[in-house]
């Protein structure tokens, strides 16, 4: 028998490059990816704040807006009472027709700011909702959201 040997090779070759000055591109390109993330942060902390700042204001309209409708109620009050007794005095002879109408007109009108103000304070709620990004599920509850 004959014995044949096997005889392994081995290569190992290593490589390093090593460069000492690139001009300060690799420090420019470090300077600038800084810059850049610090803008992004900038603009996200911006629209953050916007996003606050629309939401506080449209609280503060809400409630504008809750005080003017309870005002234009308490005109249809006072509005509907002085009908009222200007209708007890033409009913006993001691007011005019023309009061009379003056006082159903004040009466309309007073109906009509009150219209007004609800819907204003109707639309301030649904503007919360919508500057919170909460205004379909609020007002469409059982609609999907796709994004």
């Amino acid at each position: 028998m004959r014995e044949t040997s096997v005889k392994a090779s081995w290569a190992l070759a290593a490589g390093l490059r090593w460069e000492i000055f690139d001009g300060l591109r690799r420090n420019a390109a470090t300077i600038r990816a800084t810059a850049e993330q610090r803008a992004l942060e900038a603009r996200l902390t911006d629209a953050r704040r916007e996003r606050e700042f629309r939401l506080a204001e449209a609280r503060l309209r809400a409630e504008e807006a809750g005080l003017q409708r309870d005002s234009a109620r308490q005109a249809v009050l006072e509005a509907t009472e002085g009908q009222r007794l200007l209708q007890q005095r033409f009913e006993a002879g001691l007011a005019d027709l023309a009061d009379l109408l003056a006082a159903q007109s004040a009466l309309d009108r007073a109906r009509f700011d009150a219209v007004g103000a609800e819907t204003r304070h109707l639309l301030a709620l649904g503007n919360i909702h919508f500057q919170a990004g909460r205004f379909v599920l609020a007002f469409l509850p059982g609609e999907e959201i796709s994004r």
